[in-house]
């Protein structure tokens, strides 16, 4: 998605949230300063081209378990396929042994997991907005490799932004900005909150609700 169509999404998002654009723009940048070259994901736009163009992907969520993951990955159908995860999705897929291919994260709830997979290899999309500068402050030092940085507002020098407001729906703008052939999304109820939470009920279900009409317009 270009930031022109992400944009009036984002707008009606920061009213409807009382986000501010301002605060943004200022974890865009501190994510920015705490990256150097050697951390970040180099020649973004074509690796990830060569990595997600035409590919079948899957997008593991906060709901599946760790046997639930088994099970996913020892059906053959699945061999192939690029597996991105977002939230406990990460955690539980990492701890049954396995290293995903993506994650997609803002560090609220499983940073020691996601930063154990990205020394292994994960490719770690780190997200910075207005409430999580202190938590980009803490873990983006520690990453080492392999990081792409992303933002929700518009994006400055050295911030990408395909679209996408939670984890999981902005690992599906991401998948379809660069052509994934298929997306297929485990481990997700946009009825019922799942995993750590961080914000009360009513916050994330309106967060769900959001995730599930950005991904029904992508």
């Amino acid at each position: 998605m270009r930031f022109e169509d992400w944009e009036p999404i984002y707008l009606e998002i920061v009213k409807e949230f009382g986000f501010s654009v301002e605060e943004d723009r200022e974890a865009a940048f501190v994510l920015s300063g705490l990256l150097d070259d050697e951390r970040r994901l180099s020649d973004t736009e074509k690796r990830l081209r060569d990595i997600i163009s035409g590919k079948s992907c899957i997008i593991i969520g906060p709901c599946l378990d760790s046997v639930a993951t088994d099970e996913i990955l020892s059906d053959e159908d699945n061999a192939s396929a690029l597996i991105a995860t977002v939230g406990e999705g990460t955690e539980n897929f990492f701890d049954s042994g396995n290293v995903p291919g993506m994650i997609f994260t803002d560090l609220d709830s499983y940073p020691e997991s996601e930063l154990l997979a990205c020394e292994k290899g994960s490719i770690v999309f780190i997200h910075a907005h207005g409430d999580n500068i202190y938590l980009l402050k803490e873990w983006v030092p520690r990453f080492p490799r392999n990081v792409v940085p992303t933002c929700q507002c518009r994006p400055i020098q050295g911030i990408n932004n395909w679209g996408g407001f939670t984890d999981g729906d902005r690992a599906y703008c991401t998948l379809r900005h660069f052509q994934a052939q298929t997306i297929r999304l485990i481990g997700f109820d946009f009825r019922k909150p799942c995993g750590r939470k961080n914000v009360s009920a009513a916050v994330k279900m309106k967060k769900l609700e959001w995730a599930e009409k950005i991904i029904g317009i992508t």
